[in-house]
Formats: structure tokens, sequence, C-alpha cells
């Protein structure tokens, strides 16, 4: 039987927060909407208010077994709510919390939710404890170690060992980019509002069979495909699909999914994608909320270069209107960095695989010039294996084509000398 949710608002815009509670597949079967400037500092909505909501759930005026806050609560508030409700009480955080937990599905998300749901949680059993100790809620023995003060030490005693974890899984992930960067790869991150079609878009781009749904936050762990490029899966281009956006997500919660976020600042270039679909103001609102977090966290970890070269993906034009795309990226200060796609039906999607060619940084494409001999062909295999290989044309030498960072070329450079050969750039 699916769960019956109360909204509590401050105003009629639920849009968002509606999509976030039907994708735990809750039914909304009140909306309280109180109209006030300020929510009330002990109980969102004002007390009568809150009152009369609590007699009208006791007598099933009112069927609810959450109260779904439309906003962030304190501590407090979440306790005072649940006392005069009776009934579990989501704040805003709260409930993407628990969407998360229903999305995770690998060890490491798994550990990412946990440690971010403890986060939450200490501080409502640490204001549990001050009500007890200070005589606000009865219970508490004096002179004794209380329940509440051996959940505190659990709960920080676990989240210490969750960050060991994530610690060794994170230097997993190291090694894996190590090889990955000595194997010539490209690796390019996909970043978006959640729901804009990045798991989509991933499979368009890779022809991987990554499962894809038209729900919030459907990825919470970063997955790694190889870009198919002319028909062929040999390319050199890495895609990373990541967790999505979403407005206004305290900090502490952005930081608990890190890892799903790292890959970003380790890229080659960040395609930020967004949904082309969506009216134009929730466009406007969730491109500036997605560059806003991107731009942040790129700045953070010295990835200034990255921030600002970020290309813009506009997909689902399938579905969407006849708009000024260009005047969009340039009022968010991307120039022409910017390509319309469907995803969907693959509209658009070789001119974007042209266009992230052209702008990962530090890519040069070069011809290899060989007299031939079975080193030079030794020569290009490895080159086959360190960069993009476009190429080889057989004349009265040996030729191969082959994409390469500036780094690489200057590593063959001697090995080509050493055979006579010649590196020509590619105009």
């Amino acid at each position: 039987m699916r769960r019956k949710a109360v909204i509590l608002a401050l105003s009629e815009d639920l849009s968002e927060m509606r999509a976030l509670i039907s994708s735990l597949g809750y039914i909304v079967t009140s909306v309280q909407v109180q109209n006030r400037a300020h929510p009330d500092p002990q109980t969102f909505l004002g007390r009568g208010r809150i009152e009369q909501l609590s007699r009208d759930i006791a007598e099933g005026a009112v069927e609810a077994d959450v109260a779904v806050v439309a906003g962030d609560l304190d501590p407090d508030q979440v306790l005072r709510l649940e006392n005069e409700l009776d009934v579990t009480v989501l704040d805003r955080v709260r409930l993407i919390l628990e969407i998360f937990a229903d999305r995770a599905d690998n060890e490491e998300a798994k550990l990412q939710v946990e440690l971010a749901r403890l986060e939450y949680e200490l501080p409502l059993v640490r204001e549990e404890l001050r009500q007890l100790k200070h005589g606000e809620r009865a219970g508490y023995q004096a002179g004794g170690a209380t329940a509440y003060e051996t959940q505190v030490r659990h709960l920080e005693g676990r989240m210490k060992q969750i960050e060991s974890e994530l610690d060794s899984l994170k230097q997993d992930r190291q090694v894996r980019r190590k090889h990955r960067r000595h194997g010539g790869f490209w690796q390019i991150s996909l970043a978006g509002y959640t729901n804009a079609g990045k798991s989509t878009l991933l499979n368009a781009l890779t022809e991987a069979h990554v499962t894809t749904e038209n729900r919030l936050f459907s990825t919470l762990e970063t997955r790694t495909r190889r870009v198919v490029a002319d028909g062929a899966s040999n390319s050199r281009i890495l895609m990373t699909d990541t967790v999505g956006f979403i407005e206004d997500l305290p900090p502490w919660l952005v930081e608990a999914f890190h890892a799903t976020l790292e890959e970003v600042a380790f890229s080659d270039l960040v395609l930020l994608v967004v949904d082309g679909s969506d009216p134009m103001e929730d466009v406007e609102r969730k491109l500036s909320s997605s560059l806003d977090i991107l731009r942040g966290f790129l700045a953070d970890r010295g990835r200034l270069d990255l921030a600002e070269n970020i290309f813009l993906v506009i997909n689902k034009t399938d579905q969407a209107p006849d708009r000024d795309w260009a005047t969009v990226a340039q009022a968010h200060g991307l120039g022409d960095r910017f390509r319309t796609v469907s995803a969907r039906t693959g509209d658009g999607v070789d001119e974007l695989l042209t266009a992230i060619r052209g702008a990962i940084p530090d890519r040069q494409v070069v011809d290899i010039d060989l007299p031939y001999s079975g080193d030079a062909y030794a020569l290009i295999d490895k080159l086959d294996h360190m960069g993009e290989l476009e190429g080889v044309e057989e004349t009265s030498t040996v030729t191969a084509r082959v994409a390469l960072s500036s780094a690489q070329v200057s590593k063959v450079e001697d090995e080509v000398d050493e055979l006579d050969g010649e590196i020509v750039p590619v105009a």
C-alpha cells in the first residue's frame, strides 16, 4: 500500500517538491499552505494551523503517514512537529536522503547515503538528549549514561568507520584513474540537474545499456563507458555519468557525495546537461544552479581552467520548442560552447561528438610519418593504445594519423627520431 503524505508549505510553488514526493511513491492527500514571509521558528506553519492539522490527522479527516515540509527544519522543529502531529516528519533534506537511500545500489553509494543520513540524524539525537537533560522531556536518568548518549557515541563511531571505508574506495579509484591516464584516455564527465537525461546521453554516446528512468536521482554512483566514434568502439574517450544536482543542498550533503563529483575535477572536459523541454524559467533556474555548483566545486579543487570551459548540452530538443540557445549560453558565460541534442532519438549526437573532440583541451591531431619497418608498426600499435588512432596510410612510407596530448607527443618524439620519422601537426 502506498504511503500517504501531507505537504506543509509557505507558497503554492510546489512542482519540484511534488516530484520529489512522487519519486518515492507517496500519495499526496493534503496540501497545507500558509502564505507567510518566514516560517514559524517552532512549528514551521503557525501553531493554530498545526493544531488543526493534528486534530484532522487524529480524526481521520486527513490521511497521513508522513508530513513533508517544503523547506529545511532545525532539529527542534522536527521534534516539535513529530510530537504535535504524531507522524514522521520529513523536511526537504530528509526527503532527498530517503530518495538517495532508495536509489543506492552499490557499496560506495550505500556508504555515502548512510554517512549523509548519520550527518542528518546526529543533530536530532543530540537535541533530544539536550531536551532530556534540561527537563524538556521526561525520561532522563541523572548520573548515568542514557540511551541517547550511547546512541550519540554509536553514530559518531559509525561515521568514522564509514569515512575510513570511503577513503579506501577513493584510493581504488585513484589507481583506476592513473591507469586510464597512462593508457592515453581522455576523461569527460556528464553533470547537470537531476533528470536532465544524462544517463540517456551516456547511452547515446557510448552505446552502453545503462538503465534510464524518468525519475529524480536515478544515478548515485559514477559509471564510466568508452565513447563509440564512427561506429568503432576503440575510441580513447571515456565518458562518466555523475549524480544529478538539485538546488539549495547543504554543503555537508554535497560533500557526502564527493565521490560521484570527484571524477568531474579530474576530467578533461565537463558536459553540463540541461533539459531543454522544461519551461524557460526552469531552464534558466536549473542552469544557473548547476553552473554555481560546478564552478564552485571546481574552483575549490584548483580546476579553474575546467570551470571556465564547461560545455553546455541542451537535451530533449525533440520535446522542446525552438529557442534561442545561443543567447542563453552567452548570458551564462558559455560563449559558443553548446550543442543541442535529443539523446533519445540520436538527433545531434554526431555533431556533439565532433564538438567534444574539438573542445578537449591540450589535444593535437598529428601525422607520424615513418619508414617501413617492424619497429614502425610496433610504434603505431603503441600509438593506438596511447591516443585515438584515426587511420594509417601506406605509401612510400607508413603514416599514422593520431590524436595525442602535448605530453604524449613529447613522449614519443625520441622514438620517432630514432626511426628517422617525422611528426607533422594536422592543420
